[in-house]
């Protein structure tokens, strides 16, 4: 097995273009500026010949920490790399990383397979057919690296190849989030934030259970109502913006992609006789950040005279057979 450990080149040097870059960065950097935590990247798993560790500065340079083109290799076979040029891993026609699978062109450029049918299977540097031959080496090269993954600072330990990076940070639970409060920067993996709720703004959470009822009553001004799961401490927000036609209520999930698991809920509101109720299954956003979909428009006349509306909610949780 091989495990790459990739460095950005000097792109400055190299004039590229800085949305490029920009986007370059974020997938093959992991706080590059941290020496501690770039070594301990590049020399994850590796001894020296005679068993002792090789993470500390100035530790023997020539494991290829201190050196561009440096390997090194340990007991088991596998081997260190600094990629230099982290571009190779790229398609060249969305910039995006490579996933398998590759194809080439009989020149060898290599593209992904999504930009093959974009392109009509006429490859742009060339013109000669490309998406009928796949590209095994570079395949091959992209199952073995191994790469943090962008939650590391918030907790995550997980090194995904780079081929399912991406699928693992759409459901990584360490994604971070913003803390819905207003004024509070706090940011922070799910149970991060719910146990900074808890701690720090208890007094502006109410507490529910899954597949139970909760009543409560909305304020016509209140913009927001953190909900937490009572065993599980799962976070959900409450939005509510006052309109010229009525109040938008919507209900969001702050956490990670669920892959087994589904999300839905009912809200209502009353008003004596009448009732208005929104059936969905739930988003999920980083705290404030995005918009919903579904949402619940309450007419101004549904509120009472002290400026409060009945409603009620109740999140079911269902797990995927």
């Amino acid at each position: 097995m091989v495990k790459f450990s990739l460095t950005e080149r000097d792109s400055a040097a190299e004039g590229e273009p800085s949305s490029r870059k920009a986007k370059r960065a974020r997938v093959f950097s992991d706080e590059d500026d941290d020496d501690e935590d770039f070594n301990d990247f590049f020399n994850v798993g590796r001894e020296d010949e005679t068993g002792g560790s090789v993470n500390e500065v100035g530790d023997k340079e020539a494991a290829g920490v201190g050196k561009q083109a440096g390997a090194s290799s340990s007991r088991d076979g596998s081997i260190s790399v600094i990629l230099t040029d982290p571009e190779v891993l790229d398609c060249t026609i969305c910039y995006d990383s490579l996933k398998i699978p590759v194809f080439q062109c009989e020149n060898g450029h290599i593209a992904c397979s999504s930009c093959c049918t974009r392109i009509k299977n006429k490859c742009p540097s060339c013109s000669f057919p490309i998406g009928y031959n796949r590209c095994r080496a570079i395949e091959k090269v992209i199952e073995s690296v191994k790469v943090l993954c962008q939650n590391s600072l918030y907790g995550c330990s997980e090194r995904p190849s780079l081929n399912v990076r991406k699928d693992h940070e759409d459901k990584c639970i360490h994604t971070p989030s913003t803390c819905p409060i207003s004024g509070c920067s706090f940011l922070g993996s799910c149970q991060q934030l719910s146990r900074h709720c808890s701690a720090r703004h208890s007094a502006s959470v109410k507490r529910f259970q899954y597949n139970h009822l909760l009543s409560f009553s909305l304020e016509k001004d209140c913009r927001i109502i953190i909900l937490q799961e009572e065993k599980e401490g799962a976070l959900f927000i409450l939005n509510n913006a006052s309109e010229m036609y009525g109040n938008v209520v919507t209900v969001k999930y702050i956490g990670p992609l669920l892959s087994k698991r589904i999300l839905s809920y009912d809200l209502l509101a009353r008003q004596d006789i009448n009732t208005l109720r929104l059936q969905s299954f739930m988003e999920n956003h980083s705290a404030l950040v995005g918009v919903s979909s579904c949402f619940l428009i309450v007419p101004h006349a549904f509120f009472n005279s002290s400026r409060l509306l009945k409603m009620e909610l109740c999140i079911r949780l269902a797990n995927l057979s």
